[in-house]
């Protein structure tokens, strides 16, 4: 293999700088120059050589490790200045990790895709929530998705994974997904069945992952089918839609119901009158920013009835709220007074 040669024409090699690379040979007085990555630079008389000094070495070093052909890395040699001494294989040699990475690289980016994780057949019950995924070689670049229902390709489902949120009959299928880049691809299969639901399986056409931030300690079904909630939650009390999620119609923008100074609300019971209206019952002292102890009655809407007037004791608690036929109400909890001085006490 040919060299170039770094001494002055005619002029002994007298000693050797060892770059941590390969031991390069230096002629009396001449300086070496190393980049930061151990690559040689001509000495600063010869800096307008130093562009193709560089390309030269990187080129006959790529061709060391068979990345390019030899004409190419021949054509790039045989133009570089006859003065400096290094080989291509050391070059090579020094720097095998780089081109090892690289290689590595290449290789990962020029690799077809496979299936590592497969989708797996799942059952559920009408409504439960459901999914399929696959995990892909983590090697393979450029990777895609699209999954098919029954051969025929699904709009918009390009994810590793495809999720119903409430599973239908109709979702039910032979389902795969192919996973593709430039290279080739892979496909996986799998089936979703979708079952009737028996006595005993939780009804998920109801609020199905939905949640509450802290204990019901009262749940009211009011006649149109909407659903009351109670308890140690951040607003005290909630209205559910027939289907379990919110209804904004109820308490929007409102404080709710609140204890302070320990700001921690209970609503123990919740009694629907005939005309809309909501009595509450529990732990509390404020209702919508408005001081009620113990017991208020919100309208349809959540807003205060403030012509519901009360004056319990001031740590009364109201466990327990009944409407009677003649529209009077009948509470039972801890406390000693109502209104106006009317003395009561909790039987047991």
């Amino acid at each position: 293999m040919s060299a170039w040669t770094g001494a002055r024409s005619g002029a002994p090699q007298q000693s050797k700088l060892s770059a941590g690379c390969e031991d390069f040979p230096k002629a009396p007085g001449a300086r070496t120059f190393l980049s930061a990555s151990g690559v040689v630079e001509p000495p600063k008389a010869d800096r307008n050589v130093r562009a193709p000094f560089r390309s030269g070495l990187q080129r006959a070093a790529y061709h060391s490790q068979g990345m390019l052909p030899a004409a190419a890395a021949s054509s790039t040699t045989a133009a570089l200045p006859a003065r400096f001494a290094v080989s291509c294989a050391q070059i090579a040699r020094a720097c095998s990790w780089t081109f090892s990475m690289l290689a590595a690289a290449l290789a990962a980016s020029a690799a077809p895709p496979s299936v590592n994780f497969p989708s797996k057949d799942q059952t559920v019950v009408l409504y439960q929530p459901a999914g399929l995924g696959v995990i892909a070689s983590p090697d393979a670049l450029g990777v895609s998705c699209q999954w098919h229902k029954d051969r025929v390709p699904i709009a918009g489902a390009t994810n590793d994974q495809i999720v119903f949120a409430h599973a239908q009959f109709s979702d039910a299928g032979r389902y795969s997904v192919v996973v593709s880049n430039a290279e080739g691809s892979a496909t996986s299969e799998a089936s979703l069945v979708v079952n009737p639901p028996k006595a005993g399986d939780l009804d998920c056409s109801f609020g199905c992952g939905g949640s509450i931030n802290g204990l019901v300690r009262s749940v009211v079904v009011q006649p149109d089918g909407k659903v009351l909630v109670g308890g140690d939650f951040s607003a005290g009390i909630a209205r559910l839609n027939a289907d379990g999620t919110t209804d904004y119609t109820f308490m929007n923008g409102l404080t709710g119901v609140a204890d302070y100074p320990l700001d921690y609300p209970q609503v123990y019971s919740i009694a629907v009158q005939s005309d809309g209206k909501v009595l509450i019952g529990g732990a509390f002292r404020i209702v919508n920013g408005v001081r009620r102890i113990g017991i208020a009655r919100p309208n349809a809407d959540g807003t205060l009835d403030t012509g519901f007037q009360n004056e319990i004791n001031a740590y009364a608690v109201v466990n327990s709220i009944a409407v009677q036929s003649d529209g009077k109400v009948i509470i039972g909890g801890n406390f000693t007074t109502v209104n106006v001085g009317l003395s009561l006490r909790r039987q047991y």
